[in-house]
């Protein structure tokens, strides 16, 4: 077995192989099998720490820590929570202006960093809860902004732009 590092191929920088007709690729979106004949298997080994993480799995993992009232058929209750949330980031953010002169500091950066990840756990809740997808969310997001930007109209109002 041996390690080298590759050229580039789909993005993938490094590889281990495990014999000559098949090799595993560390890409961007997880590990992968490629084999002799060019097909590819993918594959997910638990949690990795260093592995960055889907959006979906986060909304899975996510889900299994929701505990309010009627969980599964009260959208009601994550939208509040969200924009509680949202608030107290724009409270922190209000604060750095007000306190430090606009200045982020790390203790500043860090609370925000917290905060964030709370809105990011309603967001993951109300998406459940009306039966969306982080993943399809976040696609659907760029591919509008994308379509915008080529479209000349990323700037403006309105939702249908």
């Amino acid at each position: 077995m041996g390690v080298f590092f590759l050229e580039m191929i789909d993005d993938c920088q490094f590889c281990h192989c495990l014999f000559d007709s098949a090799c595993i690729f560390f890409g961007p979106y997880g590990p992968f099998l490629l084999q002799g004949d060019g097909s590819i298997i993918w594959f997910k080994w638990g949690v990795l720490k260093w592995w960055p993480m889907q959006m979906n799995d986060y909304q899975f993992e996510a889900r299994k820590t929701a505990i309010y009232p009627d969980v599964g058929r009260n959208v009601y209750y994550p939208t509040l929570g969200l924009a509680g949330e949202a608030g107290e980031v724009a409270g922190k953010v209000k604060k750095i202006q007000r306190d430090d002169g606009g200045i982020v500091t790390d203790e500043r950066r860090a609370a925000l960093g917290k905060e964030l990840g709370d809105v990011l756990w309603y967001v993951a809740q109300v998406a459940t809860e009306l039966g969306l997808t982080m993943d399809g969310i976040a696609q659907g997001n760029l591919d509008r902004l994308k379509s915008r930007q080529d479209r000349g109209v990323l700037t403006g109002d309105g939702d249908n732009r």
